[in-house]
């Protein structure tokens, strides 16, 4: 599968947003889309990767102190508000929705918990909840069993929980040297390093920001 990383793809919508997700969705050669979701401090799930909203928004400060309320008297990109978790869950369709948490603290019982509350309802769609942090995909799993989960590996990060099948469904890496046992590698934007895993690994899911030019370029050898 194409994964848009962040719903980037080729339009001018700024990452994470529901603007460039509706985008995404339209497009065939799009299997999935990628999104980042942090807890803000009055409790929601917002899509944005950074800790703080400097960078993306016309606002500063860090996201986990601002209410939903003010972070979406900021604009995130041009006259685009950040979104909510589930605003994004409402215009789902079958495509694969994964869903990275991103946690900064060891509060990821209280992030857990209320995800579960924020996401039970829609648990019909394709989603695949992915981090980091090894603990929160174990609560995740001991919630309900049902929910896919990826441990995304980084370096040293979580190789010595490879084999804990039991608490994920998938494996994800950045690392293309190692791609070959894993199901989704990040971030992968050019032909020539998509050439090497057609030939290592045929299906081994691909996360990217340029869907359309992989797509172009090898669209018969990755269908």
């Amino acid at each position: 599968m194409l994964i848009a990383h962040r719903a980037n793809n080729n339009h001018n919508f700024l990452e994470n947003t529901k603007e460039a997700i509706i985008d995404c969705l339209t497009k065939d050669y799009i299997d999935g889309v990628e999104i980042d979701i942090r807890m803000t401090k009055d409790k929601e799930f917002v899509l944005i990767h950074n800790m703080l909203i400097d960078k993306s928004s016309n606002g500063t400060g860090f996201v986990k102190n601002k209410t939903l309320k003010e972070l979406k008297s900021y604009e995130f990109g041009s006259n685009q508000k950040i979104s909510t978790l589930e605003e994004i869950l409402k215009i789902m369709n079958n495509k694969l929705l994964l869903i990275e948490i991103k946690v900064e603290k060891d509060n990821y019982e209280e992030v857990v918990n209320v995800f579960y509350k924020k996401i039970k309802k829609y648990l019909y769609l394709n989603i695949m909840v992915c981090s980091f942090n090894y603990e929160l995909l174990k609560r995740i799993k001991k919630l309900n069993q049902k929910i896919k989960c990826g441990l995304i590996i980084n370096l040293v990060i979580n190789e010595d929980k490879i084999y804990n099948h039991l608490d994920y469904n998938s494996l994800s890496i950045h690392k293309l040297d190692k791609a070959k046992d894993y199901d989704f590698i990040w971030t992968i934007n050019n032909t020539n390093d998509l050439e090497k895993i057609i030939k290592t690994n045929k299906k081994l899911n691909i996360i990217t920001d340029v869907s359309y030019k992989l797509y172009e370029k090898y669209k018969r050898a990755i269908m």
